[in-house]
């Protein structure tokens, strides 16, 4: 519990990540219209788009807040956490516009969501120019968690180099 960001922190990190509501939506639920917690409203340039919780959180907390249940702590003896961040990010980000540098942000991220995908990681999320993976927490993968962490950290560092900072350059 001492570890658990507080109401505050989750509010900053929600602004980072442009919510602009999190609120109940009508969701459609087989042939009743009902209303859920289960969905959040991110910001996209064109139009807004349901986030599931289930694509926010691993699937017992998801359930848990779903349900309205209160989310236990858990306890892994063995976990292999991805960190990265932008090497220049800073200097990136004061030379580029916001709209050229959250576009190479998108890019990147995107490449790097696919590998997830691929190398089975649990995206935990990212912040800024940080990016977040964890395995063997979400699912049992204490034969080759480090593996998975390993190779998909090559790929990354791989895609990170193929992706420009600014396609217009």
């Amino acid at each position: 519990p001492e570890e658990r960001p507080t109401a505050a922190e989750l509010d900053t990190r929600l602004k980072r990540a442009q919510v602009e509501a999190v609120a109940p939506q009508e969701q459609k639920l087989g042939d009743s219209t009902s209303s859920s917690s289960s969905l959040l409203l991110l910001s996209n340039d064109s139009k807004d788009a349901p986030l599931s919780l289930h694509d926010v959180f691993p699937p017992n907390i998801a359930e848990a807040l779903q349900n309205g249940r209160q989310v236990e702590p858990e306890h892994h003896d063995e976990v292999t956490i991805f960190f990265s961040d932008i090497v220049g990010f800073t200097v990136i980000s004061q030379t580029l516009s916001a709209r050229k540098v959250r576009d190479m942000l998108d890019r990147l991220y995107r490449k790097f969501d696919e590998l997830s995908y691929k190398r089975d990681i649990f995206k935990v999320g990212t912040i800024g120019d940080a990016y977040m993976g964890v395995t063997n927490m979400v699912k049992d993968q204490s034969n080759d968690h480090a593996k998975r962490i390993a190779l998909f950290s090559m790929d990354a560092i791989r895609v990170a180099g193929e992706t420009l900072v600014d396609q217009d350059d």
